[in-house]
Order: C-alpha cells, then structure tokens, then sequence
C-alpha cells in the first residue's frame, strides 16, 4: 500500500508542477506531456471533431469487421493519430491474415485521403467506399458516391456501428 502510495504522490507532483508551468507561467505542454489522469495514467486525450463530444479521454481503437460482423482486427492505439494514416496498415494486416485483398472496404471520411485512394487503385481494390472529405467532388467522384455498391458499403458500416460492433474503450 505505501508503493502506492508514493507512486500517486509522483502523479501528484507532475500535476501541480504542469498545473504551475500552464497557469503561472503561461507554458503551453503537449498533449503526449500532459498527464488527465492519477488513477490511469496512460489515459489520452482524443480530439474528435464532434460537436457534442468535441473531446474525449481514453483511447482510440480501430476495429476492421467482416461482413458476416466478425471482428478481423483491432489495434488499440497510442495517442490520437489520424485515421487516415490507419488505412493502409489495416488493409496490409489484412492481406497477411487471410491471403487476399478484401474486395470491399468501408470507412468514414477520416479515413479520405489522395494517398489512400492511390494506393487503394495500385492494389486493385475491388471497392473502396470512404466519402471525400471536404472541398468540392468532381462530377466523376460525386458520381461514384452516389453508385450503389458505395452505398451498399456504407450502410453495411453504419449498420455495425448502430448493432454496437463498434465500441470505445
């Protein structure tokens, strides 16, 4: 119990003292720097862009799904970073465990990227359904939005994260 003890008390310290360099001294800290938490502290700050939960502590998960809804994947992830520097990595664990490219592949638009959507064609996916993230489409890309198998992918996406496949830890 003492261990304990003085392994809070060292928690403690690096609050007051990153309490003291923000408040007193106008210092602004990273996030990887900053510690949200005594009782956990590996807990991380996740920016998520949301109006009603801009911020979350926790940790980011990447969940990849079958069709049939079985999980093929997940990688519980340091800090926060970008989702669409999840994608490629994601599909290459793929490939490995089951020997092929999956014919489809469904995201959000935090997964868009031109170097996603490069790769995804120099891999001949046979479908890769994420929305472009902002800016305007061009006629072709709108168009390709609108097709039925982009839709079918979609729906197929938010149907598992609405069945509660899709959890935050």
């Amino acid at each position: 119990m003492s261990a304990e003890i003085v392994a809070y008390a060292a928690l403690a310290e690096r609050v007051i003292s990153q309490a003291r360099r923000r408040v007193l001294q106008g210092e602004q800290l990273a996030a990887g720097e900053k510690l949200y938490s005594i009782f956990e502290p590996h807990t991380d700050l996740i920016k998520r862009g949301k109006l009603n939960t801009p911020i979350e502590f926790g940790h980011k998960v990447f969940l990849a799904e079958s069709r049939t809804g079985l999980l093929t994947d997940y990688q519980v992830l340091d800090g926060n970073p970008p989702d669409d520097t999840l994608l490629i990595a994601a599909l290459e664990r793929h490939q490995r465990l089951f020997g092929r490219w999956p014919r489809r592949c469904a995201g959000d638009r935090g997964f868009y990227s031109t170097a996603n959507l490069t790769w995804a064609a120099a891999a001949e996916l046979e479908l890769l359904s994420i929305p472009q993230r902002g800016g305007r489409k061009t006629p072709e890309r709108a168009a390709y939005e609108k097709s039925r198998p982009f839709k079918r992918a979609q729906k197929f996406r938010l149907s598992s994260i609405r069945s509660g496949l899709a959890k935050r830890l």
